[in-house]
């Protein structure tokens, strides 16, 4: 009985007049993919024809955006829980790359954009939606494993670049100008989390590899320093690093995506600007491949990580297109390759590129868009 009053107000609600409605999800809020490919809707129109509803945690923080046709609906409190289920009842599209929102209706296409390509296994406590009718995946080298993390049927997946990777193509900040014009180079650190926060999982006990002596962070600094490299360290936002951002280190930087906002600029443009990515199991090291800069990996906990959560794919091949920064060592001479222009891993790089990235145009978030609006075409006519 529940269920049938459910269907029977949600087709009531479809019926009411005004403009089909595209619901937008992303953490943080207007970023990652499904960020990437609203500002392409944008620059194509979308919202002449849709309203585009951006479901965010708390609606006020958007107050100063004033797109025609773009609003924000919150997920906190009764009433905005009432108005979510309304617009997902007149959704003719979901879009989401992280919570995910479920459709009420099988009129509605819901794309799965995704998070990134698993490196760390989140099989254990990460659910596709059932609702999703589709879900991007990043080359078929990530179609079984995406399956299987993801708990989604493999005909599913569709395979059309992620649209966050062409800010990768782009230039569109100087670090000089947000960093100091002192310093030559700039490797920015993106270390995924262990200690979380939230307890979600279970890793190991060091916070960031190798500085998580005070020691060792000490001589990395002195690496970058000598080399005169600024390294801006990223932390995960599930990290709890309380502890390390007590250190005063001159050529140490952390950041966080308050960064970005300041400046205007989205992470993947952040990226595209810096000389080299030094990363552990994070998936943006797939995505870093695109720009064909180097990479040093920080696998001081590999064998602990690999026990829990462990792997989605085997990291051997990314240990041999990446340097391997074990030790403050290992670091100096990293920065002083980098000084001397020598990649000696350019062409396993080049290998693992062609591997996990089908497409390297830089033209991704167009293609979901045209995927995203063939789709909706199928579902106006059906």
């Amino acid at each position: 009985m529940k269920q049938r009053l459910k269907r029977l107000l949600v087709r009531l609600m479809n019926l009411l007049p005004g403009k089909p409605v595209i619901l937008l999800e992303s953490a943080p809020p207007l970023g990652d993919n499904t960020g990437a490919l609203y500002r392409t809707l944008l620059a194509q129109g979308w919202n002449d024809r849709y309203r585009l509803v951006w479901v965010v945690p708390d609606p006020a923080v958007f107050r100063d955006v004033h797109e025609k046709n773009v609003s924000f609906a919150g997920t906190r409190g009764t009433w905005a829980l009432l108005r979510l289920f309304w617009l997902r009842a007149r959704a003719a599209a979901i879009v989401d790359c992280n919570g995910q929102l479920q459709k009420l209706r099988p009129e509605t296409v819901h794309l799965y954009l995704t998070h990134g390509s698993p490196l760390k296994s989140v099989h254990d406590y990460y659910f596709c939606d059932p609702t999703t009718d589709w879900a991007l995946s990043q080359a078929p080298f990530f179609d079984a494993v995406n399956s299987y993390e993801f708990h989604i049927p493999p005909e599913k997946l569709v395979t059309l670049g992620f649209p966050r990777n062409d800010d990768l193509f782009t230039h569109k900040c100087d670090l000089k100008d947000i960093f100091g014009a002192e310093f030559d180079r700039f490797v920015v650190w993106y270390p995924t989390y262990r200690q979380h926060k939230n307890n979600l999982v279970a890793t190991t006990d060091i916070s960031v590899p190798v500085i998580h002596d005070p020691a060792a962070a000490a001589a990395v600094n002195e690496a970058a320093r000598a080399t005169n490299t600024l390294v801006i360290v990223k932390p995960h936002p599930a990290q709890d690093l309380s502890h390390i951002r007590a250190l005063e280190l001159s050529h140490l930087r952390f950041i966080d995506d308050g960064l970005f906002a300041a400046h205007g600029i989205t992470s993947y443009e952040f990226l595209a600007c810096t000389d080299a990515l030094i990363t552990d199991y994070s998936s943006v090291l797939f995505d870093y491949l695109l720009t064909g800069k180097p990479v040093g990996l920080t696998f001081e906990d590999i064998d602990a990580y690999a026990k829990q959560p462990g792997f989605a794919i085997d990291p051997q091949p990314l240990r041999e297109s990446a340097a391997l920064l074990d030790t403050p060592d290992d670091f100096r001479t990293f920065f002083e390759q980098l000084a001397a222009g020598d990649d000696p891993l350019r062409a396993k790089r080049l290998q693992l590129t062609m591997l996990t990235n089908q497409y390297t145009d830089g033209h991704s978030a167009e293609r979901v868009a045209a995927f995203l609006a063939e789709r909706l075409r199928e579902r106006e006519h059906t």
